[in-house]
């Protein structure tokens, strides 16, 4: 009986990461929609804490960490792979930095400083610049070249 290489469980275990932090990126998609509406903003402020800890953090180090095993067991690095790699990285870093910036909010909220609707809608805009004119180019970027390159070697697979 053949052996599963390990790449394809890899390849398997950071596809399937990748389908559930998309899932979460549709959730806080639509709690970070909630905050138009001033009486659900603590809510919506606890449901995003609570997504980043136990979902979206934890979904992706899995993604890094997969990613980079994944990156060492290629041959051949070309050109869709070294754009793969940077997209990815870039969704990652977003991802981080949007979870520490949305730390930093929620603890002055914790610690009582009201934040006016000048301050809410800064912090809202800096958020959409960061999630639909960074990280949501790379996702589409790094899913696109991504299947791509599952297809690729699918085919190659089949061929031989």
């Amino acid at each position: 009986m053949d052996q599963i290489p390990a790449i394809h469980m890899v390849s398997t275990m950071h596809l399937c990461l990748v389908a559930a932090f998309l899932g979460v990126y549709a959730c806080e998609t639509i709690v970070e929609g909630s905050h138009a509406r001033d009486e659900l903003h603590p809510t919506a402020i606890r449901m995003h804490f609570l997504i980043d800890i136990f979902l979206e953090i934890p979904l992706m180090i899995g993604i890094f960490a997969t990613g980079v095993i994944l990156s060492f067991q290629v041959e051949d690095v070309t050109t869709p792979h070294a754009w793969l790699i940077g997209c990815g990285t870039i969704v990652v870093f977003s991802c981080i930095f949007c979870f520490f910036r949305f730390v930093r909010t929620r603890r002055r909220l914790l610690d009582g400083e009201t934040i006016d609707h000048a301050r809410l809608a800064a912090i809202r805009s800096q958020f959409g610049v960061v999630t639909l004119g960074i990280l949501t180019p790379a996702l589409v970027v790094a899913l696109g070249i991504g299947f791509w390159l599952a297809h690729q070697r699918a085919v190659e697979a089949f061929c031989l």
